[in-house]
């Protein structure tokens, strides 16, 4: 995970997309670190839309919804893009 953060690519998108939802919490979370150590709109999307899928969840993960929010909180404030979504409190 950390040399793809480093070598970042455009391509790579899918790559931090999939290691969100991995079960295991350090790949969730350096996918996470990973996302946010460069804003962007893509990555602010990405975020995003796995947190919506967290919430549709019986049984979602509420430490992983958790830094999911924190993340996208952090990137809505640094994103010189502007404001993809603003998530609601939920969960």
């Amino acid at each position: 995970m950390e040399i793809i953060d480093r070598l970042r690519r455009p391509d790579d998108l899918p790559f931090f997309a999939r290691a969100l939802q991995d079960p295991i919490e350090s790949v969730w979370q350096a996918a996470i670190e990973g996302l946010v150590s460069q804003p962007s709109g893509e990555y602010l999307k990405i975020l995003t839309k796995q947190l919506e899928r967290e919430r549709a969840l019986v049984n979602p993960n509420k430490r992983r919804v958790l830094f999911i929010k924190e993340a996208v909180s952090e990137l809505q404030k640094a994103s010189p893009f502007g404001i993809v979504r603003r998530t609601d409190e939920r969960a």
